[in-house]
């Protein structure tokens, strides 16, 4: 049995929340409120998020500094 993923969207005629399912992006709907027309479409700005440059490099240093130390403890054992 699968299960259906779905996102939430307002229906831009009525403004009444939707849930619509994920492999509807892109494709024509209608609201089951207002039964207007629409194409579903997701939110542009997650899409387009640039990552946070401070945490990629916090995240960076404290792998480099993880690696460091696993590096050293290893040294001699064999």
């Amino acid at each position: 049995m699968s299960h259906a993923t779905y996102f939430h969207l307002d229906c831009p005629t009525c403004g009444r929340p939707l849930q619509i399912q994920i492999k509807l992006l892109g494709k024509p709907v209608k609201c089951r409120h207002c039964r207007a027309s629409f194409t579903a479409t997701g939110d542009e700005d997650l899409c387009s998020a640039e990552p946070d440059l401070d945490q990629v490099e916090e995240l960076l240093r404290q792998a480099d500094q993880f690696l460091a130390k696993d590096e050293a403890s290893s040294i001699g054992s064999i």
